[in-house]
């Protein structure tokens, strides 16, 4: 299930930066390969992983 949802958000790539959408017009584009943006990736981020969402 999680191969699917990586193929639809990002293709796989892990620089995938969506520049379209509403959260790229306020500032918060949502990255990598599950297309999460910054404050999302940052919440649930492991101990020391916390950065870019990349």
């Amino acid at each position: 299930m999680i191969e699917r949802i990586i193929g639809n958000e990002s293709g796989g790539n892990p620089h995938a930066i969506n520049l379209t959408d509403n959260n790229a017009k306020a500032g918060t584009p949502s990255k990598g390969i599950l297309q999460y943006i910054d404050p999302t990736f940052n919440n649930y981020a492991m101990p020391g992983h916390h950065g870019n969402g990349l």
